[in-house]
């Protein structure tokens, strides 16, 4: 769904949208659980290129406010994904097939200035990641912050 607002000169546009997957994802914990568990007969994809096949969702929602030369942007989104479970090609050699959790939270806000007569924009972005796996017993988290400033050139 996307609402665009125009008041006084200023552009307000909404952008909200859902829906499901279906992934190969990297195990988040995968690192973590192997440190203390053996990877003998576990599901063969997550033994041999560490990923699994999951279903999930994804959630996002972002917003622009802009007046004149001046942006401001704002982004969340969530990502939540489960283990196929009971499915593997060699299902019979599979001993533990336990089921593996994974997601992601990213939130990034940014201030944009273009400069007058120009092509060019000046960004300064701040991103928070906060990224969580489990498997069984064992949760690993980790969040991931970062500030960064971007030269945007538009030729179009």
């Amino acid at each position: 769904m996307e609402l665009t607002i125009f008041l006084a000169g200023t552009t307000f546009k909404l952008n909200i949208e859902a829906y499901f997957d279906f992934a190969l994802i990297n195990s988040f914990a995968l690192s973590k659980y192997s440190d203390e568990n053996p990877l003998y007969s576990i599901k063969s994809t997550l033994k041999k290129y560490g990923y699994y096949y999951a279903y999930g969702f994804t959630a996002l929602s972002s917003l622009r406010v802009q007046k004149g030369n001046i942006t401001l942007d704002g982004l969340i989104k969530y990502h939540q994904f489960d283990s196929i479970d009971g499915l593997d090609r060699f299902q019979d050699s599979i001993d533990d097939d336990f089921h593996l959790i994974d997601s992601r939270l990213s939130f990034q806000i940014g201030l944009g200035y273009r400069i007058p007569q120009t092509h060019i924009t000046l960004l300064l972005s701040y991103q928070a990641i906060d990224r969580e796996g489990s498997i069984k017993e064992i949760n690993h988290r980790e969040i991931e912050k970062k500030i960064y400033f971007q030269i945007k050139l538009d030729l179009i």
